[in-house]
């Protein structure tokens, strides 16, 4: 079997996703790190000659800045989706600690790089607090699980790695 590369920006949660699958599977991959901003490898400009972009990720090159009702209405959105995972979380992981139950899967790798390694830079930059813990506490369980696994502790960034970044492309 030819050799997996993934190429990708260490905080894309995106690309996240596709190593925890890959550590989940045991698929042996080299990781080939693409800052967009900087440089485009030849390799990249070979996968993706029409775009020239990261397959898998595109977040521009400077976040943008909302203010005023927007903002508000980006955090209650948040607040909601968080509330509805957390009634998901219930229903479909029938006591186990996954949404799978006793299997982690596709729902836990598709969440796991956001709840873990950015609601610190989220909480910072709404300027608001998740009060995770208490208001989400199977999901603060989930993520607590979640990061006991070889699979995820390798993969993701410490959520500071990430507010670092944020802060500093700001």
């Amino acid at each position: 079997m030819e050799e997996v590369k993934v190429l990708s920006f260490w905080p894309s949660p995106f690309g996240m996703r596709v190593q925890i699958g890959l550590e989940e599977k045991g698929v042996k991959y080299e990781y080939k790190e693409e800052n967009l901003a900087v440089n485009k490898s030849d390799l990249l400009l070979r996968m993706n000659p029409v775009y020239k972009k990261i397959p898998i990720y595109d977040a521009g090159s400077r976040i943008r800045r909302s203010k005023g009702e927007a903002v508000e209405d980006a955090k209650r959105d948040f607040m909601e989706s968080l509330d509805y995972l957390e009634g998901a979380l219930k229903q479909l992981s029938k006591g186990g600690p996954y949404f799978g139950g006793e299997e982690f899967g596709f729902l836990d790798i598709t969440f796991i790089p956001f709840a873990s390694s950015w609601f610190l830079t989220f909480e910072t930059i709404g300027n608001f607090k998740l009060q995770f813990q208490t208001r989400y506490p199977l999901l603060h369980a989930w993520v607590k699980k979640c990061m006991e696994r070889e699979s995820v502790n390798k993969v993701l960034p410490t959520p500071e790695r990430v507010l670092e970044l944020v802060l500093e492309l700001r």
